[in-house]
């Protein structure tokens, strides 16, 4: 059932599975004493993008040396950040491009992507919107370029040293 080949055990048959059903606590550890990566998973032999644990406990999606304690592929989006494939993260209801919302890198920038809105809350209140190009604070649905919604200040410049230049409500 079982083959060993420089120090690798896989089973002798191709396509045959290694699986295990059980009730205890834990169903597998792997401890890893050496300096070596704890886990690699390839989709194919010699895989150059594979998922990786290493010693430390960093997850590694698509790289071999995770840097952080997640840390994703180092390659960079070619397009807009309009195909699946280019994203880093990517969050979606449906599968669809009408319904996700990526992020990933374009030329060395911080790339968001998305076919609807993007807002910031805290404690239930919308903070900022990014609306079609438009900018709004305190608002859902900003009417201009910036817009923002208060009853008190809305925009106040001020210098580097804390004096007000200009005040506006």
């Amino acid at each position: 059932y079982w083959s060993k080949s420089a120090g690798n055990l896989y089973p002798t048959t191709l396509n045959d599975t290694i699986s295990a059903t059980t009730s205890a606590a834990v169903a597998m550890t792997l401890t890893q004493t050496g300096a070596f990566n704890a886990l690699l998973v390839e989709d194919q032999a010699s895989d150059t993008t594979p998922f990786v644990i290493d010693q430390s406990g960093n997850v590694g999606i698509g790289n071999t040396t995770p840097q952080g304690k997640l840390s994703f592929a180092n390659d960079t989006a070619t397009g807009g950040l309009d195909n699946f494939s280019e994203y880093k993260v990517l969050l979606y209801s449906t599968g669809t491009a009408n319904t996700s919302y990526g992020m990933g890198v374009r030329s060395a920038t911080m790339a968001f992507n998305s076919n609807h809105d993007y807002q910031f809350d805290t404690n239930g209140a919308t903070l900022i919107t990014f609306d079609d190009g438009s900018l709004g604070i305190a608002t859902t649905t900003p009417d201009a370029k910036i817009e923002s919604l208060s009853t008190t200040e809305q925009l106040r410049l001020t210098y580097a040293d804390g004096t007000t230049y200009s005040s506006h409500t």
